[in-house]
């Protein structure tokens, strides 16, 4: 956990429009689109180091989907519908087709402990730099 965060808690200082004014520990689970943060070195993540888009930082949140059903469908339908729904709402966020585009993707998705015991049913979306380079303001419509 980021500074003692658990999975639904919030340490950032958030302005009137939502976004992150003064970085903190963000727990996974209240990760918003449009937030910023650096990836953690944890396989398994309850949460995350938000800091404003305007200081350099790892990624970006472009998307959240909800994945459907009540039993768990498995690790690989997870990350097939995971990744499928990320990239169909990666070009109405940045601007750009993802294939053409210079970010690469992943997600945070559930695990069958948080799908079963949390109801767990989102992605989390989120957009950084191929080569691990830092990004510096939102990548929101930058067609980049």
């Amino acid at each position: 956990m980021f500074g003692g965060v658990n999975a639904m808690g919030d340490d950032t200082t958030r302005d009137e429009s939502g976004a992150t004014v003064e970085s903190g520990g963000l727990g996974a689970f209240v990760i918003e689109v449009g937030d910023c943060w650096n990836l953690p070195t944890e396989d398994y993540v309850a949460s995350v180091e938000a800091v404003p888009c305007a200081n350099p930082y790892d990624v970006e949140t472009f998307a959240e989907v909800r994945v459907s059903g009540s039993d768990w469908p498995g690790e690989v339908a997870i990350v097939a519908d995971g990744e499928a729904g990320c990239l169909a709402e990666y070009e109405p966020y940045v601007g750009r087709n993802y294939y053409t585009s210079e970010f690469g993707v992943s997600f945070l998705s559930p695990t069958q402990e948080s799908w079963d015991t949390g109801g767990d049913r989102i992605v989390n979306c989120y957009l950084g730099e191929m080569n691990g380079a830092k990004l510096i303001g939102s990548m929101r419509n930058t067609g980049r």
